[in-house]
């Protein structure tokens, strides 16, 4: 069963960079697939959209601004956030300290990135 379980919180399996916000996958069935974004300070996800699914957010360390369809919500340790299938949606750390989020979507969802 060791396959079936990850401590996303590792400091060992924790894979911040500096230049980009990594997407390192966690699990994948047929169905839905897991991801977690290490985010430094600063750092953001552009805004984008997935087409074909819906996705789930989870916010397990740190703190910072998601928005969706233009809106803002502030995020931090604990805070879940759902994004309807073509809903815009980004990311940004703005904090001092780093921040982890995990998204569970649909295998195939599909992605569009908005032009800045």
């Amino acid at each position: 069963m060791e396959s079936n379980h990850k401590h996303l919180l590792d400091p060992q399996a924790a894979n911040f960079n500096d230049t980009v916000v990594p997407k390192t996958p966690v699990f994948s069935g047929n169905d839905i697939t897991c991801e977690v974004y290490y985010f430094k300070p600063n750092q953001d996800l552009a805004m984008h959209r997935h087409p074909n699914g819906e996705q789930i957010f989870f916010f397990l360390k740190g703190s910072g601004v998601m928005t969706v369809e233009e809106k803002e919500h502030n995020v931090h340790t604990g805070c879940t956030v759902f994004v309807k299938a073509n809903e815009w949606h980004g990311i940004k750390n703005s904090d001092k300290e780093d921040m982890v989020a995990v998204q569970v979507t649909k295998v195939n969802a599909g992605a569009e990135y908005k032009d800045k």
